[in-house]
């Protein structure tokens, strides 16, 4: 397929909402989000939620990672260098909540619906369940990761060939957990977890041991 055999269209987040008015015929999305919405757009249409497929971009390019939503926290050169003190007391702030939100997932989406109560619609609370095995734990930037997608913007033409990753954990006060040794068994393993998230609900985690 060369770039002359489709019409490219900006979505933005609503891949979903395009899909379903026919204003697209596919289109580049979440797993635990825009295909959530088109799962729950067939129940409604009395037709069978598992017609929703994704091609997930990372198994598709051999990746071996899932990162391409990773949350950010961006700085500029001046704000980091005269406040790594303000920086570290964010970064655990951050990291208090979000041992809070993996240890009560049900209690803290409560209170971000307190804050925010436009999120508390039935296929909100979904799609975020089904991010819950997502979520990062430690907030350690994964130096595999970032190098495979970094080599892979290069191999799209997206980064220029002598482009670095300018991400850095230096701020972060708490142990470095392990990387795993078999990034393509995990990402099996996390494929094979959300099935079953999305079969039976609730929030779990995927708990990686032995690779």
């Amino acid at each position: 397929m060369t770039p002359e055999d489709y019409t490219a269209v900006r979505c933005g987040m609503n891949v979903a909402k395009y899909i379903l008015e026919g204003s697209i015929d596919c289109g580049i999305g979440i797993e635990c989000i825009q295909q959530v919405e088109l799962e729950e757009a067939l129940k409604k249409q009395g037709r069978n939620p598992n017609d929703a497929k994704m091609l997930r971009i990372d198994k598709l390019a051999e990746l071996g990672c899932c990162c391409f939503c990773t949350i950010l926290y961006i700085a500029n050169d001046k704000f980091i260098a005269e406040n790594p003190e303000k920086i570290k007391k964010f970064l655990k702030a951050v990291k208090r909540a979000t041992d809070y939100m993996l240890a009560s997932p049900k209690e803290a989406w409560a209170e971000y619906g307190n804050f925010k109560p436009a999120m508390q619609s039935e296929l909100n609370t979904k799609k975020f369940s089904r991010c819950f095995a997502y979520f990062s734990d430690s907030l350690y930037n994964v130096h595999r990761d970032w190098r495979k997608v970094n080599n892979y913007g290069k191999r799209l033409e997206i980064l220029p060939a002598d482009y670095q990753p300018n991400y850095t954990n230096e701020f972060l006060s708490w142990p470095e957990p392990k990387e795993v040794s078999d990034p393509l068994k995990a990402q099996e393993l996390m494929a094979q977890h959300q099935e079953e998230c999305k079969t039976c609900g609730g929030y779990k985690r995927l708990v990686l041991t032995g690779i």
